[in-house]
């Protein structure tokens, strides 16, 4: 039997580094048997041996020859680039030797080349002296002969030469340079002596050569065009100082649109002649700024002149006629050509400023906003000139607004009081006027009923700001919202002055509807403030503040909802006096619903749920709030009035509680179920339980049996307001006698939760006046009945001073 032998290709590679010989042999031979095969499998690794020897020799020969032919193809490749270096070095030198002659060849077409073109500069600066020469001598004749036409484009020409002889000093350029100033200024002075005291609304048709003159003012250009206009515009607005001199009548205020309609009527003879100055002068826009300033000015004295004399009716009308004037001319002319400013209008005006500190606070305010708007108009001037420079496309806008206009800020005061008595007039006609809902054309009863003197005092309020904005977006109305915000007061304050005695057939609608006319106005007011913060300069804007206007309206809507709780008051007064009659200490046995709640319940009903009709939904929970408020304390209050409750008197008025707090429940619903859901009430039943829950305390404290040693920290825990006056009638109302009462106060004031110098009136919470809550309430003025009688010491002592002094007088 044939025993297997290793495979040779088993063994492991042998040239792995973790090669374990071991291992190998156990896994060739793993057993006595295996050794059978070990002659033949050394037979086998021999052999392998062998044919490895022989692959290994014949490497050793390949690698030989390879080594051999490699090193002859690097020498071959190292001589051919030393061939290649010697070649390129070879046409190195042919380039250079190429450029040498070519720079040999051109250095005389070089040289030839600036020859040319400096005999051409030549030639030319020649040919440019020469007709500088003749230019010059050309406008001394024609200067010395006056003829414009021809001399204005030499003027030109002449200039234009002169700028590419810039960085020359020839003295005979400089001679020529002399002469042409001379021609300038000899020039500039004869068409200054005679061409700027022409008017045109007055001297006829002008000279033929008065545009040619002013094309020959253009072309001199720096100073020359200002000078010109300068002059033109005095010569042409002393004739309207003259005309409107101050003093005289027809300066007077009264007179003021004449002044306009005088500089209209020389406007229109002046367009007339447009022709005659260069459009970008702008010469009728410059003069119409001219023309402002000086009225300006001239306005100014005057109004200061009629201060004494001076008629609201007058100042309104020549405000007016400024404001529209200055809209006209800003009007007139949309775009001109840009040359702004040619006339420093600082030459004018700021010389005959006086200084600020020197005058009164009126007139400073004059000067602060008339130079505020020139610099707003140089500002705007400036920068289209910056436009201009830059190569801009834009073309200056000229506006006027203010330039006159300002000087009346002065006289603001005496419109501001006259509009203000206006306002105050209207006021008190129209509340006179008011029908308080008894007229058959206050229209149908609802919700949103208003008074009819709001919506005209609306309407005067509306068209008082259009009236005010329309003269000034400055003080003048700034202080015009003030005198509004003022007269709005004043109508809230006469609207609730009308709460106190109420004379009208259905008190309940009226106030209700002073209500809803005071919600009216809190929501106008916002909406006035918002439009006057758009029409006001930005600068006063954050300063608009109609809150003391909102604030009496928000007071006058707690006044008149106190006055429909006190109206519901007196009606309950009876029933509540009714209560009292009942001797609560003698109750001996519990009914349903005495007679007093249930005249309570009807009339809360009848009377809220007539009152509902006419309230706006919000003020409906405003007004139930605040009611069930009143009605809880004042319930309260009647327990104090009662000589004595037994414990079945304190199971009445538990019941009655209920009772009163189911009718409570459902006042906001009343005459219409669907009013409130019952989500939206959530808090008003919060409202009723915490006030219910007051009442209960009270009454649990009264229940609580004789000797309940957790009668002092029950009376702590459960009344919001503990203290000593109050300790002492409850346990009066208990029927405790007073050397019962003595131990409990002495223990009582040992408690820091306690007051022992002031008591809380029951009263505070309510935000009703005390006098408004009705008279006898026992504690409502303790501290007026016992302060004098009871000396300040330590708490103890307080405690039973007072408690002795209360204890006597019950």
């Amino acid at each position: 039997m044939s025993k297997a032998r290793p495979d040779v290709s088993a063994i492991a590679d042998f040239s792995k580094e973790q090669f374990n010989v071991v291992e190998c042999l156990d896994r060739l031979f793993p057993d006595e048997q295996s050794l059978a095969g070990l002659d033949a499998f050394l037979g086998d690794l021999e052999g392998s041996l062998h044919k490895m020897d022989e692959q290994l020799l014949s490497s050793v020969r390949t690698q030989s020859v390879l080594g051999t032919r490699v090193g002859q193809d690097l020498k071959s490749t190292k001589s051919a680039m030393q061939v290649l270096f010697g070649r390129v070095t070879d046409i190195k030198q042919k380039a250079e030797d190429s450029e040498t002659m070519i720079n040999g060849i051109c250095r005389d077409i070089r040289a030839l080349d600036n020859a040319k073109q400096n005999i051409t500069l030549s030639i030319k600066t020649v040919k440019r002296l020469q007709m500088l020469e003749s230019s010059v001598s050309r406008l001394q004749g024609l200067c010395d002969s006056e003829e414009y036409t021809e001399a204005a484009p030499l003027l030109r020409a002449t200039r234009e030469l002169f700028q590419s002889f810039t960085d020359h000093e020839i003295p005979s350029l400089q001679q020529m340079a002399a002469q042409f100033n001379a021609v300038r200024c000899l020039l500039t002075s004869k068409i200054m002596d005679r061409f700027p005291a022409y008017d045109p609304s007055t001297d006829g048709p002008p000279s033929d050569d008065m545009a040619p003159a002013c094309a020959c003012i253009d072309a001199i250009g720096e100073e020359a065009p200002r000078q010109f206009i300068k002059a033109f515009i005095q010569n042409q607005l002393e004739k309207y100082q003259r005309k409107f001199h101050r003093g005289e009548s027809s300066a007077q205020l009264v007179n003021t649109d004449k002044r306009y309609q005088w500089f209209r009527r020389y406007l229109q003879a002046l367009a007339e002649h447009s022709d005659l100055f260069p459009a970008e002068w702008c010469l009728p826009q410059e003069m119409a700024v001219e023309f402002c300033l000086l009225t300006n000015r001239d306005l100014a004295y005057q109004l200061q002149a009629e201060a004494a004399t001076l008629e609201v009716v007058v100042l309104v009308k020549a405000w007016q006629k400024s404001i529209d004037f200055e809209k006209d001319l800003s009007g007139r002319w949309q775009t001109v050509s840009p040359l702004v400013n040619k006339v420093n209008r600082e030459d004018y005006s700021s010389s005959e400023e006086p200084d600020a500190n020197t005058l009164p606070e009126h007139e400073r305010i004059k000067q602060k906003y008339l130079k505020h708007s020139r610099q707003r108009q140089r500002a705007e001037r400036r920068e289209q000139r910056q436009k201009e420079n830059g190569g801009g496309e834009g073309a200056p806008q000229y506006r006027y607004h203010g330039f006159i206009a300002s000087c009346f800020e002065a006289s603001v005061q005496l419109y501001v009081d006259y509009e203000g008595a206006q306002m105050q007039e209207t006021v008190e006609r129209l509340l006179g006027e008011e029908t308080w809902g008894s007229s058959a054309e206050d229209g149908p009863i609802g919700a949103s009923e208003i008074l009819t003197s709001a919506s005209d005092l609306f309407i005067y309020t509306e068209e008082s700001l259009k009236r005010s904005s329309a003269l000034s977006r400055g003080p003048t109305l700034f202080k015009m919202h003030q005198v509004w915000c003022k007269n709005l007061c004043l109508y809230a304050d006469k609207l609730s002055s009308h709460l106190n005695a109420p004379k009208w057939h259905d008190p309940d609608r009226v106030i209700s509807m002073i209500i809803n006319t005071a919600d009216y106005w809190s929501v106008i007011i916002s909406q006035l403030a918002e439009e006057i913060k758009i029409k006001i300069e930005e600068i006063s804007r954050s300063e608009v503040n109609l809150g003391a206007a909102e604030d009496a309206f928000s007071s006058l809507i707690n006044k008149s909802i106190r006055a429909l709780i006190r109206g519901i008051e007196s009606k309950m007064e009876p029933c509540f006096s009714e209560m009292l009659k009942i001797n609560w200490g003698q109750v001996s046995s519990v009914e349903d619903q005495p007679p007093y709640v249930t005249s309570i319940c009807q009339i809360m009903s009848e009377k809220i749920c007539a009152i509902n009709a006419f309230l706006n939904t919000s003020y409906v929970r405003l007004l139930c709030n605040k009611f069930v408020v009143y009605f809880m304390r004042k319930f309260l209050q009647q327990f104090y009035k009662c000589k004595r409750i037994s414990e079945q008197g304190c199971q009445q008025l538990l019941l009655d509680l209920q009772h009163l707090r189911r009718s409570l429940q459902g006042l906001p619903n009343e005459g219409n179920p669907e009013r409130f859901s019952s989500a939206s009430l959530a808090s008003y039943e919060k409202l009723l339980v915490k006030e219910t829950k007051k009442a209960e305390n009270v009454l649990q404290i009264l229940m609580s049996p004789p000797g309940d040693k957790n009668l002092i920290t029950n009376y702590v825990d459960l009344v919001q307001h503990p203290s000593i006056p109050d300790f002492i009638k409850l346990m009066d109302l208990k029927g405790m006698k007073k050397a019962e009462i003595g131990p409990l106060v002495d223990q009582l004031g040992l408690n820091k939760k306690v007051s022992k110098t002031e008591y809380v009136d029951m009263e505070e919470d309510l935000d009703l006046q005390p006098q408004e809550m009705g008279t006898g309430s026992v504690f409502a003025g303790w501290k007026r009945t016992f302060g004098d009688s009871i000396k300040m010491g330590s708490g103890k002592d307080l405690a039973l001073g007072l408690g002795k002094e209360l204890l006597s007088r019950t």
